[in-house]
């Protein structure tokens, strides 16, 4: 994957967030392409070999800035209490299919590279 794939999937998973916490796109069409997504970031990092912990910590920096500016939203928005718990539930579904996606991509490289060791 090179930089500007990076971006445009980086890109895609930003607009997709933003959809997400509008509840402006399906629930389940949300998900299965967030996790398309880290299979992709997945599979690159497997490429350079980048193990699933690696991956992990560096995705969970991009998933605190995510949460962070649903929160943001929250506050500019006034959102009633139960508005912004459905957005911050959606919010962690398409955080948590990219994540699985992540894994499903890694995991593999990094079930070998422990088993060999």
């Amino acid at each position: 994957m090179d930089r500007e794939r990076f971006r445009r999937s980086g890109q895609r998973l930003l607009a997709l967030t933003v959809e997400v916490c509008q509840g402006a796109c399906e629930v389940e069409q949300a998900r299965l392409e967030a996790k398309r997504i880290g299979r992709s970031y997945g599979t690159w990092a497997r490429g350079k070999g980048i193990d699933s912990p690696k991956m992990l910590r560096a995705f969970h920096l991009i998933r605190r800035t995510m949460i962070d500016a649903a929160f943001e939203l929250t506050e500019t928005e006034n959102l009633e209490p139960q508005a912004v718990r459905e957005l911050l539930v959606r919010l962690e579904e398409s955080m948590d299919a990219v994540e699985m996606g992540l894994l499903e991509a890694t995991l593999p490289f990094h079930t070998r590279t422990a088993g060999s060791g």
